[in-house]
Order: structure tokens, then sequence, then C-alpha cells
């Protein structure tokens, strides 16, 4: 009996393979979509916790530095 697969064999440039897949536009946009999405929260957190640090450190003072004029206390972090 005859096999029906054959064995294939490099011809030519045997180093070079080019494949090419077929995505779908919109399951792509929709990755992308969610990547940004995620940057850009990941980023506005960033931005928030710097402004809040800011504020801290305006109403308590550098970190580590007791004052006894100090009115506002460091409350700690989670």
């Amino acid at each position: 009996m005859k096999s029906r697969t054959r064995c294939l064999r490099p011809v030519g440039n045997a180093g070079h393979v080019e494949v090419q897949m077929s995505l779908s536009m919109e399951g792509v946009l929709r990755d992308v979509q969610h990547a940004f999405f995620g940057l850009c929260v990941h980023a506005g957190k960033q931005v928030l916790a710097a402004m809040m640090e800011a504020d801290r450190q305006a109403l308590c003072g550098p970190k580590g530095r007791p004052d006894a004029r100090r009115r506002a206390h460091r409350g700690g972090h989670c």
C-alpha cells in the first residue's frame, strides 16, 4: 500500500523559513486595547502615589525626622 504522507526535504536555503499566520484583526485590536488600558491604569496609580506622598511630606515633614511643632503624623502604610 502506498503511503499518503510525504517527507519534505529542504529546498535551497534551509536556514530561512517564512511562516504566515492569519490573525483576527478584532482579536489583535482587543489585545492591544487591553494592554494599553493596563498601561494607563498602572501609570495613573504611580502618579497618584507620588502626589499623595508629596502631600504627606508637605504636611508631616520628612520621614524619620521628629518635629515637636508638627500637627500631622504619619499613620503608616499597608
